[in-house]
């Protein structure tokens, strides 16, 4: 899950398997992960799912994010002058990254990267 604040801070939670959330490791916050989920581990407590979730920063954090799209691999943050943002599973070109191909260095997909385009995106 990615949520934007009213305050523009980027907070996720959840699988990060993928880089998915924009954090530097892996690591899961299977706490997180809704009680019916198959990757939830067996023996945790779940009746406090949603008091125990904590929402974690994410590596980029920009004052101008003005939208956010997530998916179940990746997520793309838009600031306001149009630049975007990826992070998560690029090994096929999902995120748009330079090198986003089979040569592509799997730690690299946790650090937000900057996708090149030719022209801002616009609302």
């Amino acid at each position: 899950m990615v949520v934007l604040t009213n305050e523009t801070e980027l907070l996720t939670c959840g699988l990060n398997r993928n880089g998915q959330l924009g954090r530097e490791t892996q690591e899961v916050d299977y706490v997180c992960i809704s009680p019916r989920s198959p990757r939830r581990k067996e023996d945790q407590d779940h009746s406090h799912f949603d008091a125990m979730c904590r929402l974690t920063p994410s590596l980029l954090q920009d004052p101008d994010i003005t939208q956010i799209a997530a998916g179940g691999e990746h997520t793309f943050v838009v600031t306001a002058s149009g630049k975007m943002f990826a992070f998560g599973q690029g090994n096929h070109g999902q995120i748009g990254a330079d090198g986003a191909h089979g040569d592509r260095d799997m730690e690299h997909e946790f650090v937000p990267v900057e996708v090149p385009l030719e022209q801002a995106v616009r609302e």
